[in-house]
Parts: C-alpha cells; sequence; structure tokens
C-alpha cells in the first residue's frame, strides 16, 4: 500500500473520530469515512508518517502476548 495513501486515510480517521458532532463515532464508521473520502486530506499527508504507519502494521506482538494467546482454554 503507498505510503501517502495510509497517511491520508490516517489523517481522515482521525478527523472523523475528532469532529463527529460531538457525538461518539464506531470504529466501523470512522473506517468507512476514511477509506472514502482519504483523497480530500491528501493535502495534509506526509508520507514519513504514511511508511512509519504501514511498519508499525508489520510487527509482530511481543512474546508474552503469544504466549498468553495460545495458553488460555
Amino acid at each position: 500500500m503507498d505510503a501517502l495513501t495510509v497517511a491520508a486515510q490516517f489523517a481522515a480517521y482521525t478527523w472523523f473520530e475528532e469532529c463527529h458532532g460531538g457525538k461518539p463515532a464506531s470504529q466501523d464508521q470512522a473506517m468507512k469515512f476514511a477509506r472514502e473520502n482519504w483523497v480530500a486530506f491528501l493535502g495534509n499527508a506526509q508520507e514519513g508518517l504514511g511508511r512509519l504507519l504501514i511498519r508499525l502494521g508489520r510487527l509482530s506482538r511481543p512474546k508474552a502476548d503469544r504466549k498468553r494467546r495460545h495458553t488460555v482454554g
């Protein structure tokens, strides 16, 4: 995925979360808004932020989280 697109989608998502008319927005609503309106946020998006978000999304979970996940049950 393009880093600039990711940054613009993140900007759209956070804007929607913060400016949703004072009402709490659901995560699904914010994600849908970001997917549909990210182009409007391209002027404020920074490619470096998008690269960072992509890198963070690729990180594996810490070993402690993996152990807990396997030992539950």
